[in-house]
């Protein structure tokens, strides 16, 4: 069991893991979650630093292209008691949940594989424009500031920012684009212009065209 694993796995007994809680997180891992959705999901991270960090080890664990975070949940990661697995071992249990879960194991490694591990860009004194893949994203990045990307995206566009930056989104492509700030933040841009900061969540300065 690597670091990742071992952290989730102490954290999640202390974080909010409702029912709902499980399942606006089963919807954002499968990207499919509504506008509402995504704001219950905000909600709930800003509920406590417990549930933010839980969030943020699930993107991170993710990223190395398995569904583990997500069978981790379905497995009894909520605060629910758990099942009785008649005496199976812990290799068991996972294994029957790959067999039962083929599908969704599969749009787990497509959506988060090759996510959060190629380029890292910061802005020092000054700020610094860049430009996203696949529909040439502008961000105006700001001083200070830094923001994680992948060279090419999967299923969808996730990038990870610390500071402030301003995003251009030209279009739509399979549903915009996702940021995520730390702590606690999450936002989703279609298309249009926001100005996202990490340091009070998410703030806009215009709002997105749809």
């Amino acid at each position: 069991m690597n670091t990742l694993s071992l952290l989730i796995e102490a954290l999640a007994p202390h974080a909010n893991l409702t029912p709902r809680a499980i399942s606006l997180l089963q919807s954002f891992f499968l990207h499919n979650t509504t506008d509402e959705e995504e704001k219950e999901l905000t909600n709930w991270m800003h509920e406590s630093e417990h549930n933010s960090r839980l969030f943020e080890l699930l993107v991170e664990f993710n990223s190395n292209g398995a569904g583990a975070s997500f069978m981790y949940l379905l497995s009894g990661g909520s605060k629910k008691p758990k099942r009785k697995w008649y005496k199976l071992g812990r290799k068991t249990k996972i294994w029957i949940i790959v067999i039962a879960l083929p599908f969704v194991i599969q749009l787990l490694v497509d959506a988060f594989t090759g996510q959060f591990r190629d380029y890292t860009v910061s802005a020092g004194d000054e700020t610094k424009t860049i430009w996203i893949p696949a529909d040439s994203t502008r961000v105006d990045l700001q001083p200070h500031s830094t923001i994680t990307y992948p060279s090419k995206f999967r299923a969808w566009r996730l990038v990870k920012l610390t500071g402030t930056a301003r995003f251009e989104v030209k279009s739509a492509w399979i549903g915009g684009l996702w940021v995520v700030t730390t702590p606690f933040g999450l936002t989703k841009i279609k298309h249009g212009v926001k100005v996202v900061r990490s340091d009070s969540s998410v703030f806009d300065v215009q709002q997105s065209i749809r």
